[in-house]
C-alpha cells in the first residue's frame, strides 16, 4: 500500500511542480507576484520573549538569478520524477519531502492550496516505510540480484499516521464548516 501511494504521491508531486514551470520566475522568483520582501515583511512575535521571527522559510527566499532558480526547479523534477517511478526511492522521499515544504513556503499565502498541503504530508510518511520495495525501479533492481522483501513494521506505521492525519484534518474540516 506505501509502495502504492508513492506511485500516486510521486505523480502528484511532479505534476503539480511542472505546472509551475509554464511562469516559474512569476511564481517563485524574487519579484514575482509575491515578492520575497512582502513575505519577509510579514513577520511575526515569539510568544516567548516578544522578538520578531519570520512565519515561513524557504531557500527560494535567497534565489536571485533565473538560471538558478530554474536549476533548483529541475532538481526538484528529477527527484519527484525518481520518488513516482521508485528510484533511489527513499532519499528521494526525504528530498521530495524538504522541496515540497521549501515552494510551499515561497508560494504561500497567495497560491498555496489542499493539495499542496497534502502533498507534503503524503512526502512526509513515505519517509518513515520502505516506499520503493514494490511497483518501482529499485524492486527491480533487488528482485534481479535475488533479494525478497519483507513485511515491513515502518510501512504499516506510516500507512497508519497517513490515515491519523486524514481524519485529524477532516475533523477539524467538519468543524470548521458547522461553525
Amino acid at each position: 500500500t506505501l509502495s502504492l501511494i508513492r506511485v500516486l504521491a510521486g505523480s502528484l508531486l511532479f505534476y503539480t511542480h511542472l505546472v509551475w514551470s509554464l511562469d516559474l520566475e512569476a511564481f517563485l522568483g524574487p519579484e514575482g507576484w509575491l515578492p520575497v520582501e512582502f513575505l519577509r515583511n510579514s513577520v511575526q512575535l515569539s510568544p516567548y520573549d516578544g522578538q520578531t521571527q519570520w512565519s515561513v522559510w524557504s531557500p527560494f527566499f535567497w534565489i536571485k538569478a533565473p538560471w538558478l532558480l530554474w536549476s533548483v526547479h529541475l532538481v526538484a523534477l528529477a527527484t519527484f520524477f525518481c520518488l513516482m517511478v521508485g528510484r533511489f526511492s527513499r532519499t528521494a522521499a526525504t528530498l521530495g519531502f524538504l522541496f515540497a515544504v521549501s515552494y510551499a513556503h515561497r508560494i504561500s499565502p497567495g497560491a498555496f492550496f489542499g493539495l499542496d498541503k497534502i502533498n507534503c504530508l503524503l512526502a512526509l510518511y513515505l519517509m518513515l516505510g520502505p516506499c520503493g520495495a514494490r511497483y518501482s525501479l529499485d524492486s527491480v533492481r533487488r528482485q534481479k540480484r535475488g533479494e525478497s522483501v519483507r513485511p515491513s513494521t515502518s510501512a504499516n506505521l506510516a500507512i497508519r499516521l497517513i490515515q491519523l492525519h486524514l481524519c485529524v484534518i477532516y475533523f477539524f474540516s467538519g468543524l470548521a464548516k458547522l461553525a
